[in-house]
């Protein structure tokens, strides 16, 4: 979907729905567990939380790789572990509360999206407004 609509809508802005997807699947999610919702109300919030990865994950290589010129190979290799080291070190804090409760799920879920979300507004809005600043 992104890549059939990048010509008409900036990537920028396919990030930015994204991450707003995946903040609001979040919220929802910890909303659900906390109030024990049954199973359809908690995979509804996962369903949207996988969309937005989609989303984010296409959009954020691309404009990350677009700048890398000559060195576009070992940004796409430290993209692709990224993933992984990030997945390894958040993964004990998911059953911290053991095989019985999702909520520390939802709240890692949350937290990551948050994260990604200041990440977004501190990183690439700077250096938008930097970028501007000196045209």
């Amino acid at each position: 979907m992104v890549g059939r609509l990048a010509d008409i809508i900036p990537e920028k802005t396919f990030l930015k729905f994204g991450l707003y997807l995946s903040t609001a699947a979040g919220i929802f999610l910890l909303e659900a567990l906390l109030l024990k919702a049954p199973l359809l109300a908690v995979a509804i919030p996962i369903f949207f939380l996988v969309c937005s990865i989609g989303i984010i994950s296409t959009t954020s290589f691309a404009l990350a790789i677009e700048s890398q010129g000559h060195i576009a190979g070992s940004a796409s290799a430290l993209l692709g572990l990224l993933p992984f080291v990030l997945g390894s070190l958040t993964s004990p804090l998911v059953g911290i509360a053991g095989e019985y409760s999702a909520i520390p799920m939802g709240v890692v879920i949350l937290s990551a999206s948050l994260l990604a979300l200041l990440s977004y507004f501190v990183l690439v809005q700077r250096a938008t407004i930097h970028v501007q600043t000196e045209k």
